[in-house]
């Protein structure tokens, strides 16, 4: 089992639980892994992401990769220029949609796609070699390379978005200067709120779980529509003409059935996780598309789809892959897509997201003893109780794999009844906090 790794890479307090002397470790330990690598490294706007940059390229560089550094941009860039630049290894350093004393370090594979348990479990081996001989690697800063990933995104889409007014909120984080450039490149009309570039102010009320300025802003501007992005927006939330929230399973059924329309959706399938809302697969039998879940975290969607040789998956939190043109969530190129389809359609985006999702309750609980309470007795019997009780309902309670909570989501027809569940719930796990 991984120590420092979760779901989604490393992550913590930057200078606390996620040092710099960790950082340094794990550059080294990249170092290791390949004879003469190349690593290409880029960060987010937080303010600790220099200090763990320099501490990762020194750990690279001493163990005789070669390192290039393109600075501020988002996760999915570095997927693809990893990828494109056929490079050993890609790091994003990132918190995602956490605040910003957070901060992480995201690997990626030459294929561009995040790391398998198992290889993270390798790398971490190394943080505790010590006889490392210094080599003394390359370092090269290319923040142009950045512009080859908008170019990128342009190239998805068959035409522009003319005649469309958005709304953009980017968290003040990666794609701050990526995303509206990119609309504007598309001849679209932009808003842009939360796009400073400031990290001390990423995802600091605004960005994708933050929507309701951007639902505020949408109708005000009279915008056909609008999206959000977290920090390093490998994610996305939308916002109809109307001011409606769209999380990333409507998104997905909107995506869902374009592709099926063209032709274009393999096997007929789409990858949801446990956590994907049953009405979206209701929805979708109605199409022939089916649904397979994975485990919770954009990695494991990833992996079934390439098991599958599948090519749309998703998340309700937002992450969305369209592995025909990404190897990672990629919230700027789902937002492009998103926009073509409602303009190609000539339709609003209310109209596509007619979809009827069950009621879900979600419930965090800040907690450091998250593993040992969600395998505790008592909670895992009330739980099979009510699902015996409730046949229809699906009742998930998880630790974690970023923060240190325990995540509670009860989805149940009824509204009110999974509200009563999802309350009991959150007070057992306070109980056993408590005794832990």
């Amino acid at each position: 089992m991984s120590v420092y790794f979760g779901t989604d890479g490393i992550r913590g307090i930057a200078g606390e639980n996620l040092t710099f002397e960790l950082a340094y470790k794990c550059g080294i330990a990249l170092g290791m892994m390949v004879k003469n690598p190349r690593v290409i490294i880029g960060k987010d706007t937080r303010t600790s992401g220099s200090h763990i940059a320099l501490s990762l390229c020194a750990g690279i560089t001493y163990a005789g990769a070669s390192v290039m550094d393109i600075g501020t941009c988002t996760t999915p860039t570095v997927a693809y220029l990893t990828k494109k630049f056929n490079a050993d290894f890609g790091i994003m350093i990132s918190a995602s949609h956490n605040p910003a004393k957070y901060n992480g370090i995201k690997i990626f594979g030459a294929d561009g796609k995040k790391l398998s348990d198992e290889k993270e479990i390798e790398i971490e081996k190394c943080f505790f070699n010590k006889s490392t001989t210094p080599c003394f690697g390359k370092y090269i800063q290319k923040s142009d390379f950045v512009d080859l990933y908008m170019e990128h995104i342009k190239r998805c889409i068959d035409g522009d978005l003319g005649g469309l007014k958005i709304v953009i909120d980017c968290a003040n984080g990666g794609a701050s200067k990526i995303a509206p450039k990119i609309f504007n490149i598309l001849n679209a009309e932009t808003v842009q709120i939360a796009c400073e570039c400031n990290g001390e102010k990423i995802n600091d009320g605004c960005g994708a779980l933050h929507p309701e300025v951007l639902a505020e802003t949408v109708i005000k501007q009279k915008a056909d529509f609008g999206f959000a992005f977290d920090g390093d927006a490998d994610r996305i939330v939308a916002v109809d003409e109307n001011g409606n929230i769209l999380d990333g399973d409507v998104l997905t059924y909107i995506l869902a059935s374009f592709f099926n329309e063209q032709n274009k959706l393999n096997q007929n399938i789409v990858v949801g996780t446990s956590q994907t809302n049953a009405g979206l697969e209701e929805e979708l039998k109605k199409q022939n598309i089916s649904l397979l879940r994975a485990n919770v975290g954009d990695k494991y969607v990833m992996e079934q789809m390439d098991k599958h040789v599948l090519n749309l998956g998703g998340e309700k939190s937002g992450h969305i892959i369209l592995s025909d043109y990404a190897t990672t969530g990629d919230g700027v190129l789902c937002a492009v897509l998103i926009s073509y389809i409602c303009k190609t359609k000539n339709k609003k985006l209310s109209e596509l997201a007619n979809i009827n999702l069950y009621p879900q309750i979600n419930i965090d609980v800040a907690t450091i003893h998250k593993l040992e309470i969600v395998k505790n007795d008592e909670l895992q019997k009330t739980i099979k109780k009510y699902e015996t009780e409730l046949p229809n309902s699906r009742i998930l309670v998880r630790a974690s794999g970023t923060e240190d909570v325990v995540r509670i989501m009860v989805e149940l027809k009824d509204e009110e009844i999974a509200k009563k569940i999802a309350t009991e719930l959150k007070n057992l796990v306070l109980q056993i906090n408590k005794n832990c």
